[in-house]
Order: structure tokens, then sequence, then C-alpha cells
């Protein structure tokens, strides 16, 4: 664990089911998302940041993780599962923000379930210390709770030959969707869309106040970051569950706004979001983000699912296993890194050497 003492406060912004390809950091978003872009633009980003399993808590899981060098520790959280983690035991205060969301559109982005969630943290915040150093975490089910985005606006910007959307606030899930049916992966991809807006609205929000309740020179640090992703028709799913570890359920954002240092800086080394926590200290105690991140890059990750894994080095990826008693069983699948963020194109049936030798890595990781 960092022994120094944290300089500035922290605040950090979990979404549970915030997927990369939505966000124009990465070259994505179906909509303008200003305050996100300004946010990503003033920040630190790990390029390729990962949640290694389809778990959301998994950044909770162990109680060592969260340092202690804060006066003052915050958990604000529309999900009740959240309190009840050790690594949480530690904090000082933890608001439930209860029957965050609605199970119909709601009519103005202010009485969404993710702004009542950013109000709360908002409270919390003005009730801090401005020069006493806390951390304060909100998790948010975000993208996986009630998609009850206002109806306006997931059908603005719709032309008159395109799908209208009904209003609904369920979110959709390969229980209910293929992505065979276009209509459905049009749909979810609007609604998605509409419920980031929400979030940039938010967080524009959050910005905007932050002059008013940190002093000039204690402007705390931010980050950013996914959960987990969210399939939108990509291999053969949309939603969740079992949608398998392919990037766009498990390539989350990872940004670090850190007052006093250069933004703009992108780290391409592999990074597995459970990873923060211990990363949290030396970030605000200044160190430089973009330092910080890479020392925590290792040469390759494995990411966990329920009937398949990924093996993930800096060139390539590898999807391999599936269910016992497939007939026939799943071929493995191959894409190059990082021209293919996405895993569009499986190189495997040229590439057979390589997966060889990746397969046999994955062996050896999942045998330790």
């Amino acid at each position: 664990m960092h022994d120094s003492q944290p300089r500035r406060s922290a605040i950090v912004l979990a979404i549970d089911g915030l997927r990369c390809a939505e966000l124009g950091a990465y070259g994505g978003a179906t909509r303008d998302t200003p305050a996100l872009n300004r946010l990503a633009c003033e920040s630190v980003i790990g390029d390729w940041a990962f949640a290694a399993t389809d778990d959301p808590f998994a950044v909770y899981r162990s109680a060592q993780a969260f340092p202690t060098g804060w006066g003052k520790q915050q958990l604000v959280t529309d999900d009740e599962q959240v309190v009840r983690l050790p690594a949480f035991e530690s904090f000082d205060e933890a608001t439930v923000v209860t029957g965050a969301g609605n199970a119909r559109p709601a009519p103005t982005i202010d009485d969404t379930g993710l702004a009542s969630v950013f109000a709360a943290l908002g409270d919390c915040l003005a009730e801090a210390d401005p020069d006493r150093p806390s951390l304060t975490w909100l998790h948010s089910r975000g993208m996986v709770g009630p998609w009850d985005a206002p109806h306006q606006l997931v059908i603005d910007g719709l032309g008159d030959d395109d799908l209208w959307p009904l209003p609904d606030a369920s979110p959709p899930s390969s229980e209910r969707s293929r992505n065979d049916d276009p209509d459905a992966v049009f749909e979810a991809t609007w609604r998605y869309a509409a419920q980031v807006a929400v979030l940039d609205e938010c967080v524009d929000g959050l910005l905007a106040a932050l002059p008013r309740l940190f002093p000039a020179d204690r402007q705390p640090l931010i980050v950013l970051m996914g959960l987990r992703g969210y399939p939108l028709g990509e291999h053969g799913r949309i939603g969740l569950p079992e949608a398998g570890p392919y990037a766009e359920s498990r390539h989350v954002p990872l940004w670090v706004r850190q007052p006093g240092r250069p933004p703009g800086v992108r780290v391409e080394g592999l990074l597995a979001s459970d990873q923060l926590p211990a990363l949290l200290e030396p970030l605000a105690s200044d160190e430089p983000a973009e330092a910080v991140l890479a020392g925590a890059a290792p040469e390759k990750l494995v990411l966990r699912g329920e009937l398949r894994s990924t093996l993930r080095t800096p060139k390539w990826a590898l999807v391999a296993g599936g269910a016992e008693g497939d007939d026939p069983p799943p071929q493995p699948e191959l894409y190059a890194k990082p021209d293919d963020r996405w895993e569009a194109n499986d190189v495997a049936s040229i590439e057979p050497e390589r997966v060889q030798a990746l397969e046999a890595l994955l062996a050896s990781d999942g045998e330790r």
C-alpha cells in the first residue's frame, strides 16, 4: 500500500454498464456528449482498461483494496448491495438513494435515477470540509438500472424513415432480443445513447459545481470508470447477462482528471479496472497519473466469462472455451490489436500457430 497521505480530495464515479464504444474518447458516440468529452480532454485516459469478470462488484471484493488515508470517506449509491460489501466498512458515511429510476421514462432529466444519485453526490460534497482531503465514491447502476431517460431525449434526432422506439424504461437483454433483428439493435442503441446523454448532463452539473465546492488550489481528483460494458448487438448479444468476455462487455473507460497535471495523455498499457482502489492514494498524492497507470499495467490480462475467456495482450485477443458438450465445440477466435478495437475481424484461421501459443498461455494462467 502506498504510504503517502493524499494531498487532495478524490471523487470516483463508478458507472455500471458504461461501454467505451459509446464515448467520443474511443471514437464512438451516437449522440453528442460535451461534458464527457470535456472531462476526457482534461484527463489522463487508460486507453485499454478492462473489467476482468462480469461481476460489477469485483472492484470492491477485497476489503484491503481501499486505502484509508483520507480524513473522510463517503459512499453514494443506488444499490443497497454495495453498502454491505466489506470494502466499504471503513467508510464514514453511506448514502443509499432508494427508488432511483422509474418504471417509465422520466418527464425530465432531473427526474431520472442517474440525476437523483448525482444530486445526492452534490449534497455530500457540499457538506464536506474542502480543506480536509476526502474520498467520495459514487456507485451507480447506471446503464444496468432503469433506462428512464425522457422519451423526447430518446427520439431526438430520429428521421421520418427511422424506427421510433416506444416509451420504455426496461433495459433490453439477450433473453428478449437478438442481434439478427436490426430493429432491435437500432432501438437498443438509440435508447442506450439517451442514457449516456443523461449521464453527460449529470457530469456537466458536477463539473460546474466543483469551483464553488473546493478552493482553486484544492480542486479534487476525479476518476470516471465503467464497471462493465453493455453489448448492443455485437457477437450475438444485446445486453446482459452472459454477454461473453468481448470488448463491448469488458472494455471500460478509466479516466483520471488530476489538477495541476497535463491532460490529454493516453496510457496504452493494459489495465484491470479492479486495480483502481489501490492506485487512488498515489493519484491523490499528485503522483503523475500517466506514470501511476502505466506502472500498474501487466503484460497480459485474462477476462473470465461464464463459458468463454479472453486472453488479452497488447497485440492480440484470443477468445476460447465453451460449454461442456457443445457440438460442435466453439472454435477459438483471434483478433489483432490494437487496430481491431471492437473485435470484428476474426483472424484465427490464418494465424493457427498464434492461436496455439496463446491457448497454451491461457491454459497456464488457469493452472496457477
